[in-house]
């Protein structure tokens, strides 16, 4: 319906179910809710996920070029922390704790809004260990050669995965390999 998908479609059907029935339960209203049972299935849900071949070819393929090197390190720890590209790209050091070993993050850092910690195996450590050797001079853990925080890595991963051979993966499928792994 008007070019949204089905999974956006049940966002704003739930916002509309919700509305009524706070509208019946605060303001005691008796309007029913004719919102209620109304649910697309979704079609547009993915459940790809990569083999350890696979995220070894990526790894490889990153380190291939100098200019992509860096997200070796980005894909080590996608797959080994299950962080999101952007909680990745707005990572500082000042909230990754090697001693402790864990990320720290405040509810503004994640989408879920909450405040937490994430476990560093010895995979995401090495991979920080590399990121703290080369960001030295800046507080992002991802930056550009002069220290600017990276916005977006769609370009290198477009040519990694172009290198590594593989088709028709995203850089959600990172985080959904941590969950399978």
């Amino acid at each position: 319906a008007l070019g949204y998908q089905p999974a956006t479609l049940n966002v704003m059907v739930g916002l509309m179910q919700g509305l009524y029935r706070w509208a019946n339960d605060e303001l005691e209203l008796d309007l029913g809710n004719p919102w209620a049972g109304r649910h697309t299935t979704p079609h547009n849900a993915r459940d790809r996920y990569l083999s350890r071949d696979e995220v070894d070819r990526l790894i490889t393929a990153a380190l291939a070029s100098p200019r992509t090197a860096y997200l070796a390190d980005f894909i080590t720890l996608s797959v080994h922390t299950g962080m999101r590209q952007g909680e990745l790209l707005a990572l500082t050091w000042d909230r990754v704790d090697l001693d402790g070993g864990v990320i720290r993050f405040a509810p503004r850092d994640q989408k879920n809004g909450k405040s937490g910690t994430i476990p560093l195996n010895a995979s995401a450590r090495v991979a920080l260990l590399s990121r703290q050797a080369q960001a030295h001079r800046s507080g992002w853990v991802f930056c550009s050669p002069d220290g600017a925080r990276l916005r977006t890595v769609r370009q290198a991963w477009s040519s990694v995965t172009t290198r590594a051979g593989l088709a028709d993966v995203h850089l959600h499928d990172l985080r959904r390999t941590f969950g399978s792994w």
